[in-house]
């Protein structure tokens, strides 16, 4: 018995060892590729500038984050703005890894953002992001224009340019309540989505929702109950 019970403690000691080696492993690695994928970005950046198609674009930066793990990057985002009476748009928003805060989470500043309108690169960086719905060359131009009709007063959108579901995805403000249908909405770029309350809400699109934009901070509203509410696709 004595020999059997040294032996099962050897054996879970080399399963403590292997365990502890493949995290250290792990850790070497982004230690390896975060550092790298930052270095490649920093030398790859001044290359594109505002206008430059996304092909182009992508043919540039995305090799500088080929040796990133899926869980070191975010992944982008694509979605077309079809409103009715409105041209269609294809949007598409793309992530760099540019930073590394060794905190064991990815967050927005380790990223940097670059937005593409119709193929057309329109936004670098989150102070673009930010600012876009300001700037006309970029924006519908019903909401461009300035018009009483589109501004977030009269429509109760977000006051700021940007703005972000729990889930991580970004929409941009300001925003057009019910634009493809009851309780369905629409961000300054034509992507749909709903309010949806922290506790008590269906899951479904609701119109009867009135939202006060920004109550409980950025991105997150208060309905007329007092409830924190949130845009989700």
């Amino acid at each position: 018995m004595p020999n059997a019970s040294i032996s099962t403690k050897i054996k879970f000691s080399g399963i403590l060892l292997i365990t502890f080696l493949e995290i250290g492993a792990i850790g070497g690695c982004y230690h390896i590729q975060i550092p790298q994928a930052i270095s490649r970005y920093q030398a790859a950046e001044s290359k594109v500038k505002l206008g430059d198609n996304r092909e182009d674009v992508l043919a540039i930066l995305m090799p500088t984050q080929a040796n990133l793990s899926a869980d070191l990057k975010r992944a982008p985002e694509v979605w077309i703005d079809s409103r009715s009476g409105k041209s269609t748009r294809l949007w598409s928003l793309y992530y760099f890894r540019s930073g590394w805060s060794q905190d064991g989470r990815l967050t927005d500043d380790e990223l940097t953002p670059y937005l593409f309108v119709n193929d057309s690169l329109v936004a670098i960086g989150w102070n673009a992001l930010r600012s876009l719905a300001f700037q006309s060359q970029a924006m519908p131009q019903s909401l461009a224009s300035g018009s009483q009709a589109n501004t977030p007063e009269s429509q109760g959108g977000m006051e700021s340019g940007l703005f972000r579901s729990p889930e991580g995805q970004i929409y941009l403000g300001p925003i057009a309540p019910n634009a493809y249908g009851p309780g369905i909405n629409s961000d300054a770029t034509g992507r749909p989505f709903t309010y949806q309350p922290d506790f008590g809400g269906s899951g479904y699109p609701d119109p009867t929702l009135k939202v006060k934009p920004n109550a409980y901070g950025p991105g997150v509203g208060m309905d007329q109950y007092g409830r924190p509410v949130r845009p989700r696709d």
